[in-house]
């Protein structure tokens, strides 16, 4: 259950969304897109790791769902990072430089693994559980996003920055998460690998839609 809701709400939005604004919109939408890494990337890294954590198995324990939240290796680094930064704490650049070069290697690097070790008798095994996840991630959700930009007036630039958020596959991270917490790492695997070949075709549908209807 953990693994499929990660998979529905996550997405790779860090490595779409830039790019993606900046090919409709020109500079003028980078900043908007960038600006959004900044809340949506920490917000979907917690969530995943308590909507992991609650799935675990087990009797519920609201404060040992705490502990095991606060010490979850990924939120102290999100905590440590955040105090780097209040505290403008800067590594070396000796440092800093290569560190910087590894971040921007990990999500393609995770997809060519991913794609490597996928196994075809496991994915027709999932295929009923995948389907409708795949389908929920890539078309539901970005169509009741779209519609809740509608009805509260968001201009084209916002709308179109609130469906990279949403329409964009499965984020590669939620993979190495899902096995590191007791879910089904292969599940969730199969979920990244499925829901980014997939978006090739639903991203430039919904970007085809958007604009004949004018609303981008």
């Amino acid at each position: 259950r953990g693994v499929l809701i990660q998979a529905v709400y996550r997405s790779n939005f860090v490595l779409f969304a830039v790019p993606l604004t900046e090919s409709i919109f020109g500079q003028s939408g980078v900043a908007l897109s960038a600006m959004m890494v900044a809340i949506i990337v920490p917000f979907f890294n917690v969530t995943a790791v308590i909507i992991l954590e609650y799935f675990r198995g087990g009797t519920f324990d609201l404060w040992k769902l705490v502990k095991n939240v606060l010490t979850n290796p990924l939120i102290l680094g999100a905590l440590a990072a955040g105090l780097f930064l209040l505290l403008d704490i800067r590594l070396p650049a000796c440092v800093e430089k290569p560190v910087s070069q590894f971040s921007a290697l990990t999500t393609p690097l995770a997809l060519f693994i991913l794609g490597g070790s996928l196994q075809f008798s496991s994915l027709k095994k999932d295929l009923r559980l995948i389907l409708p996840a795949v389908l929920t991630k890539l078309v539901l959700v970005p169509a009741a996003m779209v519609a809740v930009s509608l009805a509260v007036g968001m201009e084209p630039l916002e709308r179109f920055v609130l469906l990279t958020v949403f329409a964009t596959p499965t984020a590669a991270a939620s993979f190495p998460m899902a096995q590191n917490m007791g879910g089904d790492g292969a599940l969730a695997g199969e979920l990244v690998v499925c829901s980014t070949a997939f978006s090739i075709l639903t991203i430039f549908l919904w970007v085809f839609f958007l604009k004949y209807a004018g609303l981008i």
